[in-house]
């Protein structure tokens, strides 16, 4: 998660983002919602595509003052064992007396999965999205300085 702070001794900064929280509101909630739009493009260009579901069920779901970026557990349930990998377990058939899938030479009654490795595609895209939104946040800051003075410093 990226955390940008501003610290200031400048009193009428001060005073004129007192008077102008709206346009701070909205310049601030903007830069949030393209830093959640840009962050779920990296994701999901992390994610593995073996089926593509995983990737297509990224989100980036904005809210005051945040977003959350992930994967819709609902559409993509498999996205945790993908992200923290498996032990090796025993796959049994839940319906059926056997398993069969297309490339078994024979249905069987059980299979020794060996598990699988961690896929850290989430920690990827956070490495990655570090600058992106470290950029967007000080354009945006930028922006709504030369607002504020405009407005409120040199009025």
């Amino acid at each position: 998660m990226a955390t940008i702070k501003i610290t200031t001794n400048i009193k009428q900064i001060q005073q004129a983002f007192a008077k102008a929280p709206g346009l701070t509101e909205r310049r601030i909630q903007g830069a949030i919602n393209l830093s959640g739009i840009e962050v779920r493009r990296l994701m999901k260009s992390e994610v593995p595509k073996k089926s593509g579901k995983l990737m297509r069920s990224i989100q980036a779901i904005p809210g005051k003052f945040k977003v959350r970026i992930g994967p819709n557990l609902t559409d993509a349930p498999h996205a945790i064992f993908v992200a923290l990998g498996t032990k090796a377990h025993i796959i049994k058939p839940r319906n059926k007396k056997a398993l069969w899938w297309t490339g078994a030479q024979h249905p069987v009654k059980l299979v020794h999965h060996p598990g699988t490795q961690p896929n850290p595609y989430v920690d990827r895209t956070a490495i990655k999205a570090q600058p992106v939104v470290s950029k967007i946040f000080r354009l945006s800051l930028q922006q709504l300085m030369k607002d504020i003075s405009v407005r409120w410093l040199l009025a």
